[in-house]
């Protein structure tokens, strides 16, 4: 998945704005994952194997990419609705 420079350096689009504690989100940005939206397209048995954590772990890890990402979702709509 190819991301924009403004993608990887936007907050809310980044792994940083994920509600994880830091230890997790340092292991994700050490293994190559730098937004909520490349979380979203693996499964957790691949991802737990890839961070070396437990199914669990990798499975709060994913809700937190999914709750990030309808979060911001949700404020693309309302910047539509407010343009129009």
């Amino acid at each position: 998945m190819l991301l924009t420079l403004g993608e990887m350096l936007s907050d809310r689009n980044s792994v940083n704005a994920l509600d994880l504690a830091i230890g997790l989100k340092e292991l994700l940005l050490d293994k190559g994952f730098f937004t909520p939206r490349e979380l979203l397209s693996i499964p957790p048995g691949e991802l737990a194997l890839i961070l070396g954590v437990d199914f669990y772990i990798a499975k709060l890890i994913i809700m937190a990419a999914r709750r990030q990402a309808k979060t911001a979702w949700e404020m693309e709509l309302i910047s539509q609705d407010s343009v129009l």
